[in-house]
Protein backbone atom coordinates (compact mmCIF):
# COMPACT_ATOMS: atom_id res chain seq x y z
CA UNK A 1 0.00 0.00 0.00
CA UNK A 2 1.28 3.84 -0.66
CA UNK A 3 2.05 6.03 1.75
CA UNK A 4 0.01 8.92 1.96
CA UNK A 5 2.56 12.26 1.45
CA UNK A 6 1.76 15.68 2.84
CA UNK A 7 3.00 18.78 1.69
CA UNK A 8 2.82 21.89 3.28
CA UNK A 9 2.31 24.93 1.48
CA UNK A 10 4.93 26.60 2.96
CA UNK A 11 7.52 24.12 2.70
CA UNK A 12 11.21 25.35 1.60
CA UNK A 13 13.03 23.38 -1.46
CA UNK A 14 15.84 22.60 1.11
CA UNK A 15 12.95 20.77 2.95
CA UNK A 16 11.17 19.32 0.35
CA UNK A 17 14.73 18.04 -1.18
CA UNK A 18 16.84 16.93 2.02
CA UNK A 19 13.70 16.04 3.94
CA UNK A 20 10.68 14.43 2.14
CA UNK A 21 12.46 13.57 -0.97
CA UNK A 22 15.34 11.59 0.90
CA UNK A 23 13.03 9.90 3.38
CA UNK A 24 10.87 8.57 0.96
CA UNK A 25 13.64 7.19 -1.00
CA UNK A 26 15.21 5.85 1.33
CA UNK A 27 12.32 4.33 3.18
CA UNK A 28 11.94 2.74 -0.87
CA UNK A 29 15.19 0.87 -0.66
CA UNK A 30 16.67 -0.09 -4.12
CA UNK A 31 14.67 -1.23 -7.04
CA UNK A 32 15.65 -3.80 -8.56
CA UNK A 33 14.64 -3.11 -12.28
CA UNK A 34 17.04 -0.37 -12.40
CA UNK A 35 20.20 -1.90 -11.35
CA UNK A 36 23.09 -1.27 -12.99
CA UNK A 37 21.99 2.09 -13.97
CA UNK A 38 24.10 5.03 -12.69
CA UNK A 39 22.68 8.85 -13.72
CA UNK A 40 21.28 11.64 -12.04
CA UNK A 41 19.18 14.43 -12.22
CA UNK A 42 19.50 18.24 -11.26
CA UNK A 43 16.94 20.40 -9.83
CA UNK A 44 17.94 24.47 -9.76
CA UNK A 45 15.43 26.74 -7.64
CA UNK A 46 17.16 30.11 -8.21
CA UNK A 47 16.21 33.22 -5.99
CA UNK A 48 15.40 33.21 -2.13
CA UNK A 49 15.74 29.96 -0.50
CA UNK A 50 16.30 28.41 -3.52
CA UNK A 51 19.47 26.53 -4.56
CA UNK A 52 20.99 23.70 -6.75
CA UNK A 53 20.14 19.54 -5.71
CA UNK A 54 21.15 16.63 -7.39
CA UNK A 55 18.79 12.99 -7.61
CA UNK A 56 21.14 10.27 -7.69
CA UNK A 57 20.17 6.75 -8.75
CA UNK A 58 23.02 4.65 -8.20
CA UNK A 59 22.41 0.46 -9.04
CA UNK A 60 18.92 0.87 -8.22
CA UNK A 61 18.70 3.11 -4.96
CA UNK A 62 17.38 6.96 -5.54
CA UNK A 63 19.41 9.48 -3.02
CA UNK A 64 19.16 13.49 -2.89
CA UNK A 65 22.73 15.40 -1.73
CA UNK A 66 22.93 19.57 -2.30
CA UNK A 67 24.55 20.63 -4.65
CA UNK A 68 25.28 20.14 -8.34
CA UNK A 69 26.88 16.69 -9.66
CA UNK A 70 28.22 16.39 -13.13
CA UNK A 71 26.85 15.10 -16.27
CA UNK A 72 23.23 14.84 -15.22
CA UNK A 73 20.97 13.38 -17.93
CA UNK A 74 18.07 16.12 -17.14
CA UNK A 75 18.16 19.52 -15.35
CA UNK A 76 15.13 21.14 -14.12
CA UNK A 77 15.04 24.82 -13.89
CA UNK A 78 12.71 27.26 -11.64
CA UNK A 79 12.40 30.17 -10.02
CA UNK A 80 11.90 30.04 -6.47
CA UNK A 81 8.43 31.69 -7.05
CA UNK A 82 7.41 28.84 -9.73
CA UNK A 83 8.98 26.21 -7.36
CA UNK A 84 6.70 26.87 -4.65
CA UNK A 85 3.34 27.11 -6.90
CA UNK A 86 3.92 24.18 -8.72
CA UNK A 87 4.97 21.97 -5.78
CA UNK A 88 2.75 23.10 -3.50
CA UNK A 89 -0.43 25.22 -4.56
CA UNK A 90 -3.15 25.44 -7.20
CA UNK A 91 -2.62 24.42 -10.39
CA UNK A 92 1.17 24.41 -10.40
CA UNK A 93 0.81 21.54 -7.60
CA UNK A 94 -0.51 18.93 -10.30
CA UNK A 95 3.12 19.52 -12.41
CA UNK A 96 4.09 17.07 -9.37
CA UNK A 97 1.58 14.47 -11.07
CA UNK A 98 3.64 14.52 -14.15
CA UNK A 99 6.44 12.14 -13.30
CA UNK A 100 7.96 9.74 -10.70
CA UNK A 101 11.37 9.44 -11.15
CA UNK A 102 11.19 5.69 -10.94
CA UNK A 103 9.31 2.54 -12.20
CA UNK A 104 7.76 2.20 -8.62
CA UNK A 105 4.14 2.72 -8.41
CA UNK A 106 3.84 3.09 -5.09
CA UNK A 107 5.76 5.91 -4.70
CA UNK A 108 3.87 7.57 -7.77
CA UNK A 109 0.64 6.66 -5.97
CA UNK A 110 2.03 8.40 -2.75
CA UNK A 111 3.02 11.74 -4.61
CA UNK A 112 -0.58 11.77 -6.61
CA UNK A 113 -2.16 11.53 -3.41
CA UNK A 114 -0.17 14.47 -2.37
CA UNK A 115 -1.83 16.22 -5.40
CA UNK A 116 -5.04 17.25 -4.97
CA UNK A 117 -6.65 13.58 -5.67
CA UNK A 118 -6.81 14.61 -9.79
CA UNK A 119 -6.29 11.51 -12.28
CA UNK A 120 -3.85 12.55 -14.43
CA UNK A 121 -1.65 8.98 -14.98
CA UNK A 122 2.14 10.03 -13.64
CA UNK A 123 5.17 9.05 -16.31
CA UNK A 124 7.28 6.55 -15.06
CA UNK A 125 10.72 6.22 -16.41
CA UNK A 126 11.83 2.79 -16.10
CA UNK A 127 15.41 1.42 -17.87
CA UNK A 128 14.49 1.42 -21.59
CA UNK A 129 13.05 4.75 -20.83
CA UNK A 130 15.89 5.78 -19.18
CA UNK A 131 18.55 4.19 -21.89
CA UNK A 132 16.55 6.37 -24.78
CA UNK A 133 16.92 9.95 -22.47
CA UNK A 134 20.41 9.15 -21.61
CA UNK A 135 21.61 10.25 -25.55
CA UNK A 136 18.91 12.77 -25.84
CA UNK A 137 20.04 16.26 -26.85
CA UNK A 138 18.07 19.32 -26.09
CA UNK A 139 15.55 21.64 -23.51
CA UNK A 140 11.98 22.81 -23.50
CA UNK A 141 9.87 24.89 -21.59
CA UNK A 142 6.78 24.20 -20.05
CA UNK A 143 4.33 26.62 -19.07
CA UNK A 144 1.21 26.96 -17.82
CA UNK A 145 -0.91 30.22 -18.49
CA UNK A 146 -3.30 32.14 -16.81
CA UNK A 147 -2.54 30.44 -13.23
CA UNK A 148 -3.63 32.18 -9.98
CA UNK A 149 -3.41 35.65 -9.98
CA UNK A 150 -3.15 35.50 -13.84
CA UNK A 151 0.57 34.20 -13.56
CA UNK A 152 2.33 32.07 -15.94
CA UNK A 153 4.25 28.96 -14.19
CA UNK A 154 6.84 27.95 -16.12
CA UNK A 155 9.33 24.68 -16.27
CA UNK A 156 12.63 24.75 -17.96
CA UNK A 157 14.06 20.98 -18.68
CA UNK A 158 17.14 20.39 -20.37
CA UNK A 159 19.11 17.03 -21.02
CA UNK A 160 22.57 16.25 -20.95
CA UNK A 161 23.53 19.89 -20.45
CA UNK A 162 22.74 21.02 -23.68
CA UNK A 163 20.14 23.19 -24.98
CA UNK A 164 19.54 23.16 -29.10
CA UNK A 165 17.42 21.75 -30.19
CA UNK A 166 14.54 23.57 -28.09
CA UNK A 167 10.85 23.90 -28.07
CA UNK A 168 8.56 25.45 -25.66
CA UNK A 169 4.75 23.90 -24.68
CA UNK A 170 2.79 26.29 -23.80
CA UNK A 171 -1.17 25.25 -22.06
CA UNK A 172 -3.56 27.07 -20.13
CA UNK A 173 -4.51 26.56 -16.57
CA UNK A 174 -8.54 25.89 -17.52
CA UNK A 175 -6.83 23.18 -20.06
CA UNK A 176 -4.80 22.04 -17.97
CA UNK A 177 -7.09 21.39 -15.00
CA UNK A 178 -9.17 19.36 -17.59
CA UNK A 179 -6.43 17.39 -18.32
CA UNK A 180 -5.15 16.47 -15.15
CA UNK A 181 -9.44 15.80 -14.08
CA UNK A 182 -9.03 13.27 -16.68
CA UNK A 183 -12.01 15.13 -18.71
CA UNK A 184 -9.99 16.28 -21.53
CA UNK A 185 -7.24 13.69 -23.49
CA UNK A 186 -4.15 15.16 -24.07
CA UNK A 187 -4.73 14.12 -27.95
CA UNK A 188 -8.35 16.13 -28.46
CA UNK A 189 -6.41 19.07 -26.46
CA UNK A 190 -3.50 19.12 -28.96
CA UNK A 191 -6.05 18.52 -31.87
CA UNK A 192 -8.10 21.20 -30.78
CA UNK A 193 -5.16 23.37 -30.53
CA UNK A 194 -5.53 24.05 -26.65
CA UNK A 195 -1.55 22.53 -26.24
CA UNK A 196 0.94 24.80 -28.18
CA UNK A 197 4.43 23.75 -29.39
CA UNK A 198 6.49 26.05 -30.81
CA UNK A 199 10.51 26.14 -31.48
CA UNK A 200 11.94 22.96 -33.29
CA UNK A 201 8.31 20.73 -33.43
CA UNK A 202 10.10 17.55 -34.69
CA UNK A 203 12.54 17.42 -31.62
CA UNK A 204 9.09 17.68 -29.33
CA UNK A 205 7.17 15.06 -31.29
CA UNK A 206 10.59 13.27 -30.85
CA UNK A 207 11.04 13.75 -27.44
CA UNK A 208 7.11 13.40 -26.72
CA UNK A 209 7.46 9.64 -28.31
CA UNK A 210 10.14 8.82 -26.02
CA UNK A 211 8.22 9.74 -23.29
CA UNK A 212 5.17 8.07 -23.83
CA UNK A 213 6.89 4.76 -24.77
CA UNK A 214 7.51 2.42 -21.89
Amino acid sequence: MATELTIPEDITPRDFYQSLLANLFSARGPNATLKGFDTSVRAVVSGDGGGTWTIRLRDGAFSVARGPEANPFVTLHQTREDWQVTITKGVGKLLARLGDISSNTDAAAALSQAASGFKMPSITFGPEKLKRLSTTKGSFHFDITGAEGGRTIRLSVVFNETEKPSFAVTIKAEDYRAMSAGTLPPQQAFMQGKIQISGDVPFAMQLGMQFLQP
